[in-house]
C-alpha cells in the first residue's frame, strides 16, 4: 500500500450527481502509478434523510480505476480502467452522467497503460467532449515520439464510430477541473504538463506532447518572474485558466482578460480546484491536529485506501497532522470568501 502513490477521488473533489433531486457521489481511487491494490469505483447515493448505500458499480476492482476526468460543463465524469498487473485487459472508457447518476457509454480502447504518457478530456469544436491520450515510444536517437488518441464521450455514437485521431494542436482545447482529495493535492485530470515557455519570454505557456503546443495563454512578467521553472496545470474551463508557479496560483479570468495572483497561506504547496464560478484551494496549517482523526477509516475500501494510509503517505508524512480550510475565488467579482471546515 505505501509503496504507490495514492489518488482519492470521491466527490468532493470530483462530482456531485444530481437525478431527480436524489443526490450521487462517485467514490473511486485511481491508480495512475499500477502498483499495489487497485480499487473498483461506486455510485453512492444519499437518500433524503442522510442514508448513504451503493447505487451501482461503475468499475470493477480488476483490472481497477485507472484515471478520472470531469466536466462540470459537459455535465460528465469519465472512468478510465486500467492496469499495469496481470491480469491485463484493454483500458475501458465509462461514461457517468450527472443529469442521469448512471453509467451511459462503455468502450475499450487500445492504448495500454504502460505505454500512455498523459490522459485528458478536451471540448473539441464541432465534436464536443472527448477522452484524449498520449502514447510514447524511443526512436534510434532516444527521441521521445508521441501518438495521439482520442474517443468521444458523447453517448449516442458509438464506440466504433467514438474512436479517432487528435492532432496534437487540439490539445489547446483541454478542460481540466483541477486537483482534489485530503488537502487538495491528490487526485488530477490536468492532462500533459504545462509549462512557462523559457525560450519565448513573453509567458507563453505550452504543453508538452513531444513537442511544445501552444495553448494561447502568456503570463504576465510581474506574476512569474522567478517562478517560471516549476509550474502545473491547475484547472482550465470556459471561465477560468489556472496554473501554479513554483507553488505560487495565478489565474486568467476570461470574462475581462485579466491575469490576477491568488494567494493562500499555506506550508505545502497547495493543489486547486474549479466549481463553476469558483476556484476552491486549501490552507494547511501544521500546528494544529485534525478534527475527527480517530474516525477516519483505518481499513481499506471497495473504492479506496484507509484514509489514514492515503494521507499520511501522500501528505502528511510519519507523525505530521494538520488542519485543512478551504478556501474559494470568485472569477467575477474577484473577491475571496474563506470557510472554515475540520475533517
Amino acid at each position: 500500500m505505501t509503496c504507490r502513490e495514492l489518488r482519492i477521488l470521491v466527490i468532493l473533489g470530483a462530482a456531485a450527481l444530481t437525478a431527480r433531486a436524489d443526490l450521487y457521489l462517485l467514490a473511486a481511487s485511481p491508480n495512475l502509478k499500477g502498483l499495489g491494490s487497485p480499487y473498483g469505483a461506486s455510485l453512492i447515493y444519499v437518500d433524503s434523510q442522510g442514508v448513504v448505500s451503493e447505487a451501482r458499480e461503475v468499475a470493477p476492482a480488476t483490472p481497477g480505476v485507472f484515471w478520472i476526468g470531469v466536466s462540470y460543463e459537459e455535465r460528465k465524469a469519465v472512468v478510465v480502467t486500467d492496469s499495469l498487473t496481470p491480469p491485463l485487459q484493454l483500458p475501458k472508457m465509462i461514461v457517468v452522467d450527472f443529469d442521469k447518476g448512471d453509467v451511459v457509454k462503455t468502450c475499450e480502447f487500445n492504448a495500454w497503460a504502460e505505454n500512455r504518457l498523459d490522459t485528458w478530456l478536451a471540448v473539441q469544436p464541432g465534436m464536443g467532449l472527448s477522452l484524449e491520450w498520449g502514447t510514447g515510444s524511443y526512436d534510434s536517437a532516444n527521441k521521445v515520439n508521441v501518438t495521439l488518441g482520442g474517443a468521444l464521450v458523447d453517448p449516442s455514437v458509438s464506440c466504433e464510430k467514438s474512436m479517432w485521431t487528435p492532432q496534437a494542436e487540439d490539445a489547446r482545447y483541454l478542460v481540466a477541473s483541477g486537483w482534489a482529495g485530503g488537502a487538495g493535492g491528490v487526485s488530477n485530470d490536468s492532462g500533459p504538463h504545462a509549462l512557462v515557455n523559457m525560450k519565448t519570454a513573453d509567458g507563453s505557456v505550452d504543453l508538452w506532447l513531444g513537442y511544445l503546443v501552444h495553448l494561447g495563454y502568456r503570463i504576465p512578467l510581474n506574476l512569474r518572474k522567478g517562478r517560471e521553472y516549476s509550474s502545473a496545470l491547475m484547472a482550465n474551463n470556459r471561465d477560468v485558466f489556472c496554473i501554479s508557479l513554483n507553488g505560487g496560483l495565478v489565474y486568467f479570468r476570461k470574462s475581462d482578460q485579466t491575469w490576477h495572483e491568488w494567494k493562500i497561506s499555506s506550508r505545502l504547496p497547495q493543489g486547486v480546484r474549479s466549481f463553476g464560478k469558483y476556484l476552491a484551494g486549501t490552507e494547511v496549517d501544521s500546528a494544529a491536529s485534525s478534527a475527527g482523526r480517530d474516525e477516519w477509516r483505518k481499513l481499506d475500501s471497495k473504492t479506496g485506501p484507509a484514509t489514514a494510509i492515503a494521507t499520511e503517505f501522500r501528505l502528511f508524512r510519519g507523525d505530521y497532522s494538520s488542519t485543512t480550510r478551504t478556501a474559494r475565488r470568485s472569477f467575477p467579482s474577484g473577491r475571496a470568501k474563506a470557510t472554515a471546515r475540520s475533517y
